[in-house]
């Protein structure tokens, strides 16, 4: 029988796995019932408040679930029209009245895309046109991205862990590394460190800063919302409070740790 040679480094191990058993604390809570993706093992997690009395704590959800990405004309003016296409599988009618979800968009939500200033909000929707609060720089045919007021630094909860109850249901297809449905019972890590999928950009250093991306930028599209970043990226990324890379190294799978030092929201 052939030989092998024993790596000289192992692995952090998927997505959503705990390392280090430093004092962990998580917090399990249902997953949204009505979101239209998944949660999966290793994204980072953030909470929306519910008056529903069986849920009063909140509901969880993951940036996907959040971000709504579309192909719009911009006009030198605070309008954007034209809207030819959708970017998102449950998008399914080139029409503003059904965008977000499944529901319309809302005065108040941020729209990111090019020649748009940080902290544009939508003023009014029409049938196929948004009005913004600030005009736009530039006159271009491109991808924008309207974000939910629960997709900001201040709601982030944590990362969905690797932890299944033998009789809970999970998904494993696709290639990925598993997730939780809409509607069930998830843990999400909130101190502690945790095994993530590595930024594909820019490496990692110890102790560094860790963005989430949010939006699609047109001049990288091979960024999805929900990865992780080490650099910011002007409108298209957040900060995730508290919480730092834990060493600057990534495994032969993509891997790295990522540490949240300090609980962010109950």
């Amino acid at each position: 029988m052939p030989g092998t040679t024993v790596g000289l480094a192992m692995a952090f191990g998927d997505p959503g796995t705990g390392s280090r058993n430093d004092y962990p604390e998580i917090s399990p809570r249902p997953a949204d019932p009505q979101a239209p993706y998944p949660i999966y093992f290793g994204d980072a997690v953030f909470g929306r408040v519910t008056s529903n009395p069986p849920i009063s704590g909140g509901l969880y959800t993951n940036a996907k679930n959040y971000s709504a990405s579309f192909n719009a004309t911009s006009h030198t003016t605070t309008v954007i029209d034209g809207i030819s296409s959708l970017t998102n599988p449950n998008l399914t009618m080139p029409t503003l009245s059904t965008l977000f979800n499944g529901s319309a968009p809302q005065v108040g939500m941020l729209v990111l895309g090019p020649g748009l200033s940080a902290g544009t909000t939508i003023v009014s929707v029409g049938t196929n046109s948004l009005t913004l609060s600030n005009p736009t720089t530039t006159s271009t045919s491109s991808i924008f991205t309207i974000t939910s007021p629960w997709l900001v630094s201040n709601t982030f909860i944590g990362v969905a862990m690797r932890q299944v109850q033998t009789m809970m249901p999970y998904n494993n297809s696709s290639g990925l590394f598993g997730s939780y449905p809409p509607g069930v019972l998830l843990d999400v890590l909130q101190k502690g460190s945790v095994s993530i999928l590595a930024p594909i950009v820019n490496p990692i250093t110890p102790w560094g800063a860790v963005y989430l991306v949010v939006g699609v930028d047109a001049n990288q599209p091979y960024l999805q919302v929900g990865q992780y970043q080490s650099q910011p990226d002007g409108l298209y990324t957040i900060q995730l409070p508290n919480c730092q890379f834990r060493e600057g190294v990534v495994d032969q799978n993509g891997v790295c740790e990522m540490s949240i030092i300090a609980v962010t929201n109950a």
